[in-house]
């Protein structure tokens, strides 16, 4: 879940802002992913779907208490599923707040939480090319 924030920027953007932005649609797309694996076990688990080998994979690797490799590869959360998802929501949810302070510009006033974020290097980044821009 990592990308340039100078090939990203829109417009006249604060780079936070265009951070929390990609942030969020990185978090989307890793939910969709965890969603879209989930609902397919359940459909073969109830006989209303095919059990395909990324499937069983998936299947193979949860029931052994491991994190998917799909998964694993758009976030390296914790080893273990239940933690894993309980951090993904965890981070999912701070991130929706972080981007309604950040459209209100609220974000900055008070102390953050870089754990809340997927990338914080990414946003430390961002959060240097502001204070450049600030300051000329």
């Amino acid at each position: 879940m990592t990308y340039g924030l100078s090939a990203q920027r829109e417009g006249g953007e604060n780079p936070i802002h265009v951070f929390v932005k990609l942030e969020m649609q990185s978090a989307f797309q890793l939910w969709a992913v965890v969603d879209n694996t989930l609902k397919s076990l359940r459909h073969v688990l109830h006989g209303q779907g095919l059990l395909t080998p990324a499937i069983q994979a998936t299947a193979s690797s949860l029931l052994a208490g491991n994190i998917p490799a799909l998964w694993s590869r758009k976030w390296q959360g914790p080893e273990k599923p239940q933690p894993w998802l309980q951090q993904f929501t965890q981070k999912f949810d701070a991130l929706a707040g972080w981007f309604t302070e950040s459209v209100q510009n609220t974000l900055l006033a008070k102390p953050l939480h870089l754990d809340n974020l997927f990338n914080p290097g990414t946003f430390l980044s961002a959060l240097r090319q502001q204070t450049a821009r600030q300051l000329g």
